[in-house]
C-alpha cells in the first residue's frame, strides 16, 4: 500500500525501488502514479461486492508486499 498523502517524490521512489508491474488504485487517486511509468488499474468495484476467492496459505518464504 502507498499512502496517497505522500509527496510525489516519495511515491516515485517507492515505485522505482519496489519495481511493481502495475498499481491498483481508485479513480480518484490514480493520478498519483503519473510520471512513474507504471500501468494503473483503476478499481471502481466496492470491496463489499467484490468476489471472494480462497487463496493458498502463504509460507515463510513468500513475499507479500514491502512496507516503507
Amino acid at each position: 500500500p502507498i499512502d496517497p498523502s505522500h509527496p510525489p517524490a516519495r511515491v516515485e521512489f517507492m515505485v522505482a525501488d519496489a519495481e511493481p508491474v502495475a498499481a491498483i488504485s481508485t479513480p480518484g487517486l490514480a493520478d498519483r502514479f503519473e510520471g512513474c511509468g507504471l500501468p494503473v488499474i483503476e478499481s471502481t468495484t466496492p470491496s463489499s461486492i467484490q468476489p471472494r476467492t480462497s487463496l493458498p496459505e502463504p509460507s515463510a518464504d513468500d513475499i507479500a508486499h514491502i512496507i516503507y
